[in-house]
């Protein structure tokens, strides 16, 4: 399915208009890198992902059984990715 034609596209968009209106502000504020809003994620693949009508999870046993068994825990990886953001000055920190 093409993210693009997502149901309910927009509504990460219409979520993200406070940001979208005060991106530069905050870029500022915290001497981020000056990375237009538009390009820091997909938002039509959000608006896929999120708003999708099938599941988006797999079994990952098969990879398991065929000897892949290196894993991360969702929440870590999360963790790691936004930390791994703003230590780039990509986003601001948390405090």
């Amino acid at each position: 399915m093409d993210p693009n034609k997502a149901k309910n596209h927009g509504k990460i968009d219409q979520f993200g208009y406070f940001i979208r209106r005060n991106w530069d502000a905050i870029v500022r504020k915290y001497n981020l890198q000056a990375i237009p809003y538009e390009q820091i994620a997909s938002w039509a693949f959000g608006d896929f992902i999120f708003n999708s009508e099938f599941d988006n999870i797999t079994s990952t046993i098969k990879a398991r059984r065929a000897c892949f068994h290196d894993c991360i825990d969702t929440e870590d990886m999360f963790t790691n990715f936004f930390a791994d953001l703003r230590e780039r000055r990509i986003l601001p920190p948390l405090s």
